[in-house]
Parts: C-alpha cells; sequence; structure tokens
C-alpha cells in the first residue's frame, strides 16, 4: 500500500514539475518548486526504504526462530526429521497347500500347508501354517479339506485360541473322496494368529489328502 502511495507521489511531482518547465512560469520559481518536490521525493523515499529493512529483518528474525525449532525437536527425538516414504500399497494375501497327504487322526493338530504359492508381505508361516496378521482390518480365509476314502476330517479356523470356523470332510460311509470348504471373513488386530486344526475332541480317521487334482488348501487376505 505505502509503495505505491510513494510511486504515486513521484510520478505527481515529476508530471507537476515538468508541466511548470514546459509552461514557463518563471524559469526560477519552476527550478525551486522541482527542488523542493525533488527533496520531499527524497524523504519519502528514505522513509519508504527504514521500513522496507526493518520489514526484512523481522523476516530473518522469524526464519531464524522456525530453524531454531526444528533444531530443538531434532534434539529432543535424537533423529533426523524425513520425508516418511510412501508406503506399500499391496495388501496382504497368501495361498498354500499341502505337499502330500497328511494323517489326520491326531487331535487339536495345527496343519502346515507347506507348498506357498502366493505371499504377498510375507506374512503367512508355512513352518507352522500361521498366518500373522501385519495390521488391524478385515480379512477372508477360506479352506478346502479332503478326506481319504472311510476317513472323516474335522478341523477348524482359528483366531489365536477362538474357533471362527468349522467344516467336516466325510467320507466314512463312501469309497471316494469328499471334499469340505469354508469361508470366513473377521476383522484381525494386528498380531492374531490364523490357522487351520484338526478338532480337539471329534476324532478325525483316515488322511487328509493333497495330490495333484485333489489338494487341500488354506489361503487368506486382507479386504
Amino acid at each position: 500500500m505505502q509503495l505505491s502511495m510513494y510511486i504515486c507521489l513521484f510520478y505527481v511531482i515529476v508530471t507537476i514539475g515538468q508541466t511548470n518547465v514546459i509552461t514557463g512560469q518563471g524559469e526560477d520559481r519552476s527550478r525551486q518548486d522541482l527542488e523542493a518536490r525533488v527533496i520531499a521525493l527524497e524523504n519519502a523515499l528514505s522513509t519508504l526504504k527504514t521500513e522496507l529493512d526493518a520489514k526484512v529483518a523481522s523476516l530473518k528474525c522469524d526464519c531464524s526462530s522456525v530453524g531454531s525449532g526444528l533444531g530443538t525437536l531434532t534434539h529432543q527425538t535424537g533423529k533426523r526429521l524425513l520425508v516418511p516414504a510412501t508406503p506399500n500399497k499391496e495388501k496382504p494375501a497368501f495361498y498354500s497347500f499341502l505337499s502330500s497327504d497328511e494323517l489326520a487322526s491326531t487331535k487339536h493338530h495345527t496343519i502346515p500347508f507347506d507348498v506357498v504359492k502366493t505371499n504377498v508381505g510375507n506374512n503367512y508361516h508355512p513352518n507352522s501354517g500361521t498366518f500373522i496378521a501385519p495390521s488391524a482390518g478385515t480379512y477372508a480365509f477360506d479352506w478346502m479339506i479332503q478326506s481319504t476314502w472311510t476317513g472323516v476330517v474335522y478341523t477348524q479356523l482359528m483366531r489365536n485360541s477362538e474357533v471362527l470356523g468349522e467344516v467336516v470332510a466325510d467320507s466314512s460311509h463312501e469309497y471316494e473322496f469328499h471334499s469340505a470348504t469354508g469361508v470366513v471373513v473377521v476383522q484381525l488386530s494386528e498380531g492374531d494368529e490364523v490357522f487351520i486344526r484338526t478338532h480337539p475332541t471329534d476324532a478325525s480317521t483316515g488322511h487328509i489328502i493333497s495330490r495333484p487334482g485333489y489338494r487341500s488348501s488354506f489361503s487368506g487376505w486382507r479386504i
């Protein structure tokens, strides 16, 4: 605002001075008026320069305060201030199956689906047959169990010690393979463990079949 006012003032002074000279209204008087106006303009410009210098000094102080604040924060946390990396957008997912037939008669036995075809995020652990949730959210799981001739297999989907679902593959009265599939959608907390086990009290018989064309499998993904 003030800068614009001073520019306008300069324009008016110069214009008036030029007009006086051109119209010839007394050479001495015109010179005196012009000198007075030039002095007034110099004073105005000096005042403007003083104000601008003060504003520049104020801005430098503000910048110093910001730098000091960042330094204090860095000292308190003991860490460098870094821009967070772009998070991985891929959601955890896995698909696994048994590499061979598994004895089903052991109660309360976690089934280790040891062949892993998909394991986004590496949250499924084939050695233990356990999926560990990397973060809280909604997940879907399914498992398919094949029972041998005249056998019956009771299985449960577990979250830690909680039963989320159960299926029975029953070939006890048939000379053929039977299968059973379960699907569960559940809210998990970070660190929850999900796995398939044989029933703790109902006794299974025979084997869980897993061969080319008859794969017993376990899979899951975050929705």
